[in-house]
């Protein structure tokens, strides 16, 4: 199945919107598209594929970014 539609189903439901564009600066392209995201609550759930494997350490710059704006950061690691 599509893991993303499946935690979609879960999610959406009680609060959580999909890829939501996050500024973390003042240019275009300075924002992060964060996977699943609960506004009120500045929780963050991102669903980890196989391409994250060559991420991790942007992935962890971009946690420490998150967390600096008051967010937490639940990384879900769907590879092996």
């Amino acid at each position: 199945g599509d893991t993303a539609a499946d935690f979609a189903r879960i999610l959406c439901p009680v609060g959580y919107l999909r890829e939501v564009h996050f500024p973390r600066g003042t240019g275009h392209n300075e924002r992060f598209i964060l996977d699943f995201a609960h506004i009120g609550a500045k929780v963050n759930i991102e669903l980890d594929g196989s391409s994250h494997k060559k991420t991790q350490e942007y992935d962890r710059l971009r946690d420490t970014v998150m967390k600096q704006f008051g967010w937490k950061v639940i990384r879900i690691k769907l590879w092996t």
